[in-house]
């Protein structure tokens, strides 16, 4: 028994609406999210981030500008840092040749040997040292530092006063709209997180994160 040319279009129907639903609610969630975007949220990279250096992981955004956006990896050490260069390198190469990832893997190697208890805080300026100070009481977070890894004697130490508490080799960093662009594609979740969290993850021994990134 044939269909008729009405059913097919019928068929033809439900399967779009099939299709464009998620994407709809996709752009929903992107829009709801980057209403969101301010200082002292936290980025979570969502399955469609499964093309980048940043793949599977949690950023503090610590500064959100007109000019651009600026934030730090959560709770990944410099071995974590290496690891994401050295497989980014890997997938780089396959699609358009030689890339940089390599040369700033050994920058972070280097630093290894004379830097401990360092966060890797992202592949922007990952020859120098910044700190993150998040004060509890009032719930603000920001950064501060830009020194040279080589200058050792300078490396940041925290204020105890300003409850400054983690250290970090490098950041992450958006252009003007940059980001606002990936949260709205879906490439991120963006929420608020308690104090508690916050601290746990600032205050946790950076160590080799075992979250397979392939």
């Amino acid at each position: 028994m044939k269909s008729s040319p009405l059913s097919k279009l019928i068929w033809i129907a439900v399967i779009a609406i099939a299709i464009s639903v998620p994407l709809v609610r996709a752009k929903i969630k992107g829009r709801y999210y980057a209403a969101d975007l301010e200082n002292g949220v936290v980025l979570e990279a969502t399955s469609r981030n499964r093309g980048s250096l940043l793949r599977k992981s949690r950023i503090l955004l610590i500064d959100h500008l007109p000019q651009g956006s600026t934030g730090v990896v959560l709770s990944e050490s410099l071995d974590d840092g290496i690891e994401r260069f050295e497989r980014f390198e890997k997938y780089e190469k396959k699609k358009s040749g030689q890339h940089d990832h390599l040369l700033r893997s050994q920058q972070l190697k280097d630093t290894q040997k004379t830097s401990h208890n360092v966060f890797w805080g992202g592949p922007v300026a990952s020859t120098h040292f910044f700190h993150v100070t998040y004060s509890p009481q009032d719930n603000q977070v920001s950064m501060s530092g830009n020194i040279r890894v080589k200058d050792t004697s300078s490396k940041p130490s925290g204020d105890s006063s300003k409850n400054i508490v983690a250290n970090f080799v490098g950041y992450a960093g958006w252009e003007a709209q940059q980001l606002e662009k990936e949260v709205l594609r879906g490439d991120w979740r963006v929420y608020k997180p308690a104090p508690e969290q916050l601290l746990q993850w600032l205050r946790k021994k950076p160590s080799i994160n075992q979250t397979d990134k392939n």
